[in-house]
């Protein structure tokens, strides 16, 4: 599997909380039958339904409801934290969930091994925001991530950007218009506050909410997919 340069900025922090290295040992041993190689794509599912590629899951908790939900569809979980890998593990264990594969390193590397237009819906959930200046360009959200999803998105595919940061969310904003490929669904600011109809809210969503920090859902569509569903409609995306 190609490996990212050692040089590139890395987009996560820690990859482990109150695990010593023989538990986290362990745990990839444990992992080992349920991570994906991306290259295999086409023959890591028993189900060929719609494929959905999450990076950055936490502990999965909508993924894996997700997966639960719709068993015929593919799913794909990249999370480098041990702790969100192991509780993961134990809801695909306990409820043998046959339809979601995960990978535990860098998720542009996932990006980067998929085949072109194999991907329904790309979803990056409240990453980490990287809230000083001199970090700021380590936020995965880019134009290099904008590019891989264009890439690897099927006519018509999703791409669904979530964060709680104000700063983030224009930043967001900002390199889309920038990068120039994507388009967003909502007609108006005020949309970017309704979570899509599917969603399931998280833990961590749960807690934003109840602390005052508004969720901006940005779900974007490949600008040529739009401008082909704006033209049928006698629309335009200018």
């Amino acid at each position: 599997m190609m490996k990212r340069d050692d040089k590139e900025l890395r987009s996560y922090g820690r990859i482990a909380s109150r695990m010593s290295v023989a538990e986290q040992k362990a745990l990839d041993a444990e992992l080992a039958p349920y991570i994906i190689d991306p290259k295999k794509l086409e023959t890591s599912f028993e189900v060929s339904g719609p494929l959905t590629v999450e990076i950055g899951v936490g502990k999965g908790e909508q993924i894996v409801e997700h997966a639960k939900r719709n068993p015929n569809n593919r799913y794909i979980a990249s999370e480098v934290f041990k702790n969100g890998l192991q509780k993961m593990l134990r809801e695909i264990q306990q409820h043998d969930i046959q339809n979601l594969k995960l990978f535990s390193e860098d998720g542009r590397d996932l990006l980067a091994g998929l085949p072109e237009a194999s991907v329904d819906r790309m979803v990056v959930l409240y990453p980490d925001p990287w809230p000083k200046t001199r970090h700021k360009k380590r936020r995965i959200v880019n134009e290099g991530l904008l590019k891989e999803a264009h890439r690897l998105l099927k006519p018509d595919g999703e791409l669904r950007l979530v964060t709680d940061v104000v700063d983030y969310a224009l930043w967001m904003m900002a390199a889309v218009n920038e990068e120039g490929t994507f388009f967003p669904t909502a007609i108006s600011p005020k949309e970017w506050s309704e979570a899509p109809a599917d969603w399931v809210s998280t833990g961590y969503e749960r807690k934003a909410l109840k602390e005052g920090r508004c969720p901006f859902y940005f779900v974007l569509k490949r600008r040529e997919d739009m401008e082909k569903q704006n033209h049928n409609k006698g629309m335009t995306t200018e």
